[in-house]
């Protein structure tokens, strides 16, 4: 059992700097979709801000030819 154990512990030790770098990798790239997922809520919002304004913006100009129109 404790052979076991040690070729276990030899073998993960070999490969460290494998796992560290996978490691790294794996947050790198959560960190990146985190980073996109936060990018497409600004893109969203923005968007909702700017139909928003376009359309009161369209509101007030059929409110102004419907007052000229009187």
């Amino acid at each position: 059992m404790n052979e076991l154990v040690a070729k276990n512990w030899i073998s993960i030790k070999r490969y460290s700097y494998l796992i560290a770098a996978s490691a790294v990798i794996v947050i790198a790239i959560l960190a990146l979709l985190y980073m996109q997922y936060q990018s497409i809520r600004r893109t969203q919002e923005q968007t909702r801000a700017t139909m928003k304004a376009n359309l009161e913006l369209r509101l007030l100009e059929i409110s102004e030819d419907a007052k000229r129109g009187i």
